[in-house]
């Protein structure tokens, strides 16, 4: 890592399971029964590997299995899908703001996966745009 760069988290980022909001009362509470009864919407691993790999990863802590179908597109196009009432979707809880009408999100409490978000700046550089950024999140944490 270059030794100009300065560091700060910014917030932990969970997974969070997006399901169509008719999903049925018996599945909600149990996130294998969803997944039986569901398929998995993913987004294509090489435009979103981390998702992807934090998805497998809490598939496997939990050893949970799903039918995975894998969708081009972005994280909208996955939550439309979603809002079809037709598939399941692992997204970032902090998506919980952009979600659809027809769609809710439920935060797995088991095993669950957390990362952090980080920015990285070369405080050598003057910015005060970034500089006005850092002032508010740190005012927030």
């Amino acid at each position: 890592m270059d030794s100009n760069l300065t560091t700060q988290s910014i917030f932990q980022e969970m997974l969070a399971l997006a399901i169509p909001e008719n999903c049925h009362k018996d599945l909600s509470n149990n996130l294998q029964k969803i997944l039986n009864y569901y398929p998995l919407y993913q987004l294509d691993s090489n435009t979103y590997p981390c998702l992807a790999e934090q998805t497998e990863l809490f598939l496997q802590h939990n050893q949970l299995n799903a039918h995975k179908i894998f969708v081009q597109g972005d994280m909208t196009t996955l939550l439309a899908l979603v809002a079809g009432g037709n598939a399941v979707a692992f997204i970032p809880q902090s998506m919980r703001q952009f979600l659809p009408v027809k769609v809710k999100l439920l935060t797995p409490e088991q095993n669950n996966i957390q990362w952090e978000i980080v920015m990285a700046w070369n405080s050598k550089i003057n910015n005060d745009y970034r500089d006005n950024f850092i002032k508010i999140d740190n005012a927030h944490n």
